[in-house]
């Protein structure tokens, strides 16, 4: 992430230049993240942008012929569309307690490949076939692309109205259309059968609109599905998402 000053980064001096890690004069860090490109830099989303929590840093002795030894361009992100990420924009699905309680986490688990050789060499290291231009200290953290949501095939809310606890559950993640009275406006909140769900944004501005209209009048918008403390939610993320 773009810190100014990092443990990371300031206090153990890790870098995005992996061929100074054939080098037994200085002991080097290597961030794995740098294997891949900066858009694809991403374990966990944080207002609106993705986030690199957690890392994997190489030290030299992994790219030796002892001992063990790191497998070059094995950095993969664990995230699965339909499993542990959404399918909308690829977020991770968080553990939950609503129903039977389900989910994953909020961050992406991260992981690498490493082997054991026979030899003991320490100063002969692995040949790396492929180098990365990019050797920034900081990361760009992009914007997750809200504003890009497929409005017109994104199903009603109302199709929740007679599933079970676990079958709404099994949509967390998922956004839906709202074309709905509001049920309440302290918090702003709509009902779908007999369950109510808080209609929630991280902007100011769309709280304070969602504040100010009346109870029983109509909210149209999309909101992801979700839940808070036991409370079901949807969640507006973008202000395209807020028609009125």
């Amino acid at each position: 992430n773009r810190l100014d000053v990092s443990g990371i980064n300031t206090i153990l001096g890790v870098q995005g230049d992996e061929s100074l890690l054939r080098n037994t004069e200085k002991n080097y860090l290597y961030n794995l993240w740098y294997e891949l490109s900066p858009e694809n830099r991403k374990c966990e989303p944080w207002r609106g942008r993705w986030g690199t929590l957690m890392h994997i840093i190489n030290s030299n002795g992994l790219y030796d012929h002892n001992g063990i030894q790191y497998i070059e361009n094995s950095f993969f992100i664990a995230a699965y569309k339909g499993l542990n990420a959404e399918r909308n924009f690829g977020m991770p699905k968080p553990w939950h307690f609503f129903g039977g309680g389900g989910g994953f986490s909020d961050h992406f688990p991260i992981g690498a490949k490493f082997k054991t050789v026979k030899t003991k060499s320490s100063h002969r290291f692995i040949e790396l076939k492929k180098t990365y231009e990019d050797k920034g200290r900081y990361f760009n953290n992009p914007a997750i692309p809200f504003w890009q949501l497929d409005f017109d095939s994104t199903e009603s809310a109302e199709i929740l109205e007679n599933l079970s606890s676990e079958e709404i559950s099994s949509y967390f993640g998922e956004v839906f259309k709202i074309d709905l009275p509001l049920s309440s406006n302290r918090p702003p909140s709509i009902k779908i059968g007999d369950r109510n769900y808080v209609i929630w944004s991280h902007f100011k501005n769309i709280r304070a609109q969602l504040k100010s209209k009346n109870s029983g009048s109509n909210l149209t918008c999309y909101g992801e599905l979700s839940e808070y403390r036991g409370r079901l939610q949807f969640v507006i993320r973008h202000s395209k998402w807020f028609v009125r």
